[in-house]
């Protein structure tokens, strides 16, 4: 049976990762990108993973006070050099990723996740998973996500490779330009049937043209709705 894709705002919750090695680092590259505040707990941890638990605390002096405060909080990679302990699951983090070379040590913090219904992945055992890792589009406010339930991960990779060559270059500019019309259309187009036009014309003109409009080509479609 399909698995059904729900999406979850991960923005500043914690995560949980076991394990310090390469399929750990790609699980934190992954999540990264939707700035958890990250746990790894691991005996050994890759240079990599090192790496961006250093980056993430960093910043950038270019940016404003409160925003560096944001950045910092919502990114946090924390590195914690030791065996998992049953305690670490007290405070009910988000999700866990089970990155582990046991696979009796991983099917046992499988079940204490479940026992405390804890969403839970361990990586390549899907009969011990909550949820899976998709073949994921992500670029700005746009999530794609590609499943095929383990029956051929290959196709969900070609069909990530070829969904990517339909995707506009300038998706993340477009889709913050449609996201500050949405209050002037709504005041500007009250009736429901006009508007919903008007956001699928407005969408299907930045899409062909790779770019948001200007504000004369704008008008021009927004008079076309309101007469």
């Amino acid at each position: 049976m399909a698995l059904f894709p729900f999406f979850m705002d991960i923005c500043g919750k914690e995560g949980l990762i076991v394990g310090g090695g390469k399929h750990a680092l790609e699980k934190v590259q992954r999540l990264a990108l939707f700035s958890p505040c990250l746990k790894v707990i691991a005996s050994g941890i890759c240079p990599e993973i090192e790496s961006l638990a250093e980056e993430s605390v960093k910043g950038h002096p270019e940016m404003a006070e409160k925003e560096y405060i944001e950045q910092a909080l919502v990114r946090r990679i924390t590195l914690i050099r030791r065996d998992f302990c049953e305690s670490d699951l007290d405070s009910l983090p988000a999700f866990v990723i089970v990155a582990g070379d046991d696979p009796e040590e991983n099917h046992r913090i499988s079940e204490l996740c479940r026992e405390r219904r804890i969403p839970v992945n361990v990586v390549d055992d899907q009969a011990y998973c909550d949820f899976v890792f998709p073949s994921l589009i992500a670029r700005g406010d746009l999530s794609v996500g590609i499943c095929t339930n383990g029956a051929s991960p290959g196709t969900g990779v070609l069909l990530k490779r070829k969904m990517e060559q339909q995707i506009p270059d300038h998706i993340e500019e477009i889709l913050d330009y449609l996201k500050g019309k949405r209050p002037e259309i709504t005041a500007r187009v009250t009736e429901r049937k006009k508007r919903f036009s008007l956001y699928y014309a407005l969408s299907e003109m930045c899409m062909e043209l790779d770019r948001p409009l200007t504000e004369p080509e704008f008008e021009e479609l927004i008079g076309q709705k309101e007469r």
